[in-house]
């Protein structure tokens, strides 16, 4: 497992020592490194033996493969091989996380992107390779979404789709963004939402009746049925997640219009992550907007003194770190436990290719 912890600590040493002016071209250069090292994997990840019966399905024409989404059935038609198709995730996955770092954060690039590599790539890009894909698509789509050109966003999200069919859940940030986000209003949708969300067991069964009706979300309702349903009540990203919103709220009126644009995004999460409190599948659509996290905590480093900057920065460096062992530690109920899935072997450490 040290490699993890050798990234982690190259990457921390970058954000804290990086001036602003060479943050993008540093990020730049930790993205490739991030990209080989996650495109030569081999065996690694939940989910690597699932992808790799689908590619083999797929290239036999077997018909046996339980993705059906069509880009993701041609990329894998296309590779001569499984692990073409892995490298293929990696750099595109990365390429957009770039990209939209160049558009949304340019001095706490390296900071931005040390919160992604400890918080979402072992879920993104190690595990749900596909759905990782599909989510740094949308994360770079938000940039037509601020520049008010919908039907690129639009169209980014069917291209996603056709990749990861649940990245049309985000076509609700339309209806969302016309909530008046500088009124108490917009705190009186968190509060129904958590209301909804503490009652919720009470009506689970007519949630799942409706979301077994709407095609974006049929498939996560048939595979977390009522008996399979967690009550994962306030966990320790949703209580931090509470406090950021409610800091970043009582700052809104001094908010650059990019970071106030983000902050709506991530507002949307909450709202999300309140209403379905008991409902495991919906923690997989909500990554496509909790990821902006990784623009808005730095913010808070941002209008700190010069020492208290430092300060918060290790803080912030220690948090990643708790949530980057975390996920070596927590037991996954298919799975088994997420170090055995994710120790760490290349493409060169075995014999015969598949």
């Amino acid at each position: 497992m040290s490699i993890y912890y050798i990234i982690f600590v190259f990457i921390a040493l970058a954000s804290l020592t990086v001036p602003q002016k060479l943050q993008l071209k540093v990020a730049g250069f930790l993205t490739v490194i991030i990209t080989f090292f996650v495109g030569l994997r081999w065996e690694v990840g939940n989910d690597y033996l699932v992808y790799l019966l689908n590619y083999q399905s797929i290239k036999n024409g077997t018909g046996q493969s339980v993705s059906t989404e069509p880009l993701y059935q041609l990329i894998n038609y296309l590779s001569p091989n499984f692990e073409v198709v892995i490298m293929f995730f990696a750099a595109f996955s990365f390429l957009f996380l770039f990209k939209t770092f160049k558009f949304f954060t340019e001095r706490n690039a390296v900071f931005s992107l040390l919160l992604y590599f400890s918080l979402f790539l072992i879920t993104f890009n190690i595990h749900i390779i596909r759905q990782g894909l599909a989510i740094s698509l949308v994360l770079f789509s938000y940039k037509y979404l601020f520049e008010k050109r919908t039907y690129l966003f639009v169209g980014f999200l069917v291209i996603a789709a056709l990749i990861h069919k649940s990245a049309l859940f985000c076509l609700v940030l339309l209806p969302f963004f016309k909530v008046n986000y500088n009124s108490r209003y917009s705190f009186l949708l968190i509060v129904s939402s958590l209301l909804i969300g503490l009652f919720s067991d009470s009506l689970i069964n007519v949630m799942y009746d409706i979301l077994a009706r709407i095609p974006v979300l049929n498939t996560y309702s048939e595979f977390y049925r009522i008996g399979e349903a967690t009550n994962y009540g306030f966990s320790i990203g949703i209580i931090t997640d509470c406090i950021l919103l409610l800091y970043l709220f009582s700052i809104r009126n001094s908010l650059s219009e990019k970071q106030f644009f983000l902050y709506k995004i991530f507002f949307v999460s909450v709202f999300f992550s309140f209403l379905f409190l008991v409902q495991p599948n919906a923690l997989r659509l909500l990554y496509y907007f909790r990821v902006v996290l990784i623009f808005l905590l730095p913010i808070v480093i941002e209008r700190s003194s010069s020492l208290k900057r430092l300060v918060v920065q290790i803080l912030v460096v220690l948090f990643c770190y708790f949530y980057l062992d975390r996920n070596f530690t927590a037991v996954d109920s298919v799975h088994g436990r997420s170090d055995r899935n994710l120790e760490y072997k290349t493409i060169f450490n075995h014999e015969n290719t598949y």
